[in-house]
């Protein structure tokens, strides 16, 4: 892996995280990750939404997701992954 390759890894999971994405996973070389993030209906229990991502790398791999408030009714679920 390049020095490039490697810092851009980097700022994607410091830039991921200063996000607040709470779900991620970080692979290394030959690296597999996936994460998944999901809504509940607070008064049944069932998933409502979903959002996953997957990553598969050479040199590295960084997944995340999230599920955030948006607005007074509803959440906002995001995914991303990275691989290299």
């Amino acid at each position: 892996m390049n020095l490039k390759s490697k810092l851009l890894v980097n700022v994607l999971t410091v830039t991921a995280a200063a996000l607040g994405f709470a779900a991620s996973a970080l692979a290394g070389e030959g690296g597999v990750a996936g994460s998944a993030s999901f809504q509940l209906d607070p008064t049944t229990g069932n998933v409502e939404n979903a959002a996953v991502a997957a990553a598969v790398g050479k040199d590295s791999a960084y997944a995340g997701s999230n599920n955030t408030r948006a607005g007074l009714f509803g959440y906002k679920l995001d995914a991303f992954a990275v691989g290299t």
